[in-house]
């Protein structure tokens, strides 16, 4: 047998050190430059998926010990890969309540200044805030100006002197950048430890320092602490709880919708956001807001290529008045459009059907 022959299997195992340290890395640059792909996976099983691929390449590395030019190459493959692995961004904070884990997480974002922090609650991106001073105040991701969200807000901020601003649903408070000295603005959450992150700013400071006046939490459900509000209240209801992999659907229901348009002005305008990555909302939605007697838009916004990653989200929403009147700043706007009348059952206090919400976004995802 001749000595290439001998040699073969050294090169082998030499091969397989490559992929093997070549994985963790890449794994990590993918989750750093998408922040929906760091949400469903984490850095807890990227990081437990990079253990697995070292301990493979430290046992081929290990096979070719007595070739020591092979062996130190293995040895620099696998400490070059560890070490870019350990750039990683870690979380920052973690803390647990009732309704989950909440984590502080930072996301090296050039195009935002360099560090930006993300609020996530178990596999769910909740917003995010950059670091730089400059663009601080800048709402993103979901509640950027471009978006339908930033839309309406700007829309009504334009159009009158003074806003009343409702929103259920705090995260990292993003929509408190939006409020003027003569606005004033309410948030409705359910979790305590969110009130706390949001407010403290060693790690968001969109309610700290950026709102324009002092900004209110009320805290329990939604369909309980707006069930205290006065009719009438807001310009702006904004209903931003339907992102995570559970959502609450009692406040999808015409019941709720009946509320919502209750404690808006007749010119007041409910946003509804409905972007989820598992769940067709809209149709069940829009059926149950017109049982309600609600005037309806609905918009998909795709975000833009070109723009750092943190700066804007796709965002799906529907917007909602008592009145006519109470859309008419959209009725030209060519992105608001009025979706079809269709079949799907409205969901109500007594009847929901997430199972078909399920299908009909596996369907539309498949083209159907």
């Amino acid at each position: 047998m001749g000595a290439g022959t001998d040699h073969h299997p050294e090169w082998v195992w030499l091969a397989a050190v490559v992929p093997l340290t070549l994985a963790p890395p890449a794994i990590y640059l993918a989750l750093r430059l998408n922040p929906e792909l760091l949400a469903a996976v984490g850095w807890d099983s990227a990081m437990a998926v990079s253990r697995f691929a070292f301990l493979l390449a430290a046992i081929s590395a290990f096979m070719i010990r007595d070739r020591a030019p092979l062996f130190a190459a293995a040895l620099v493959m696998i400490s070059l890969s560890a070490h870019h692995v350990a750039g990683r961004y870690d979380w920052q904070h973690s803390e647990r309540s009732f309704f989950g884990v909440m984590r502080v997480a930072e996301f090296n974002d050039p195009g935002m200044g360099g560090p930006v922090r993300m609020l996530m609650h178990g596999t769910t991106l909740h917003g995010a805030q950059a670091t730089d001073p400059v663009e601080a105040c800048l709402p993103s991701l979901y509640y950027a100006p471009s978006t339908p969200i930033g839309q309406v807000t700007d829309a009504l901020q334009i159009a009158r002197p003074a806003v009343s601003i409702g929103v259920v649903g705090l995260g990292t408070g993003a929509m408190a950048a939006y409020r003027r000295p003569a606005d004033d603005l309410t948030f409705f959450e359910i979790d305590p430890m969110v009130d706390r992150i949001a407010r403290d700013p060693t790690w968001f400071t969109y309610i700290s320092d950026c709102a324009q006046g002092p900004v209110e939490t009320v805290l329990g459900d939604a369909r309980l602490t707006l069930a205290y509000q006065p009719d009438d209240r807001f310009d702006l209801l904004l209903i931003d709880a339907f992102s995570s992999d559970s959502i609450p659907t009692h406040l999808l229901t015409r019941e709720a919708i009946a509320d919502y348009l209750r404690v808006v002005k007749d010119d007041g305008v409910v946003v509804l956001h409905l972007s989820n990555r598992h769940l067709e909302l809209a149709m069940p939605t829009v059926n149950a807001a017109r049982l309600a007697g609600a005037h309806d838009r609905h918009q998909i916004y795709v975000e833009r290529e070109g723009l750092p990653v943190m700066a804007e989200a796709s965002t799906e929403a529907l917007i909602l008045s008592p009145t006519e009147e109470g859309l008419a700043l959209f009725a030209d706007d060519p992105r608001w459009k009025t979706i079809a009348p269709n079949d799907v059952r409205a969901w109500t206090d007594d009847y929901v059907n997430v199972v078909g919400a399920l299908t009909r976004q596996i369907r539309f995802e498949r083209g159907g």
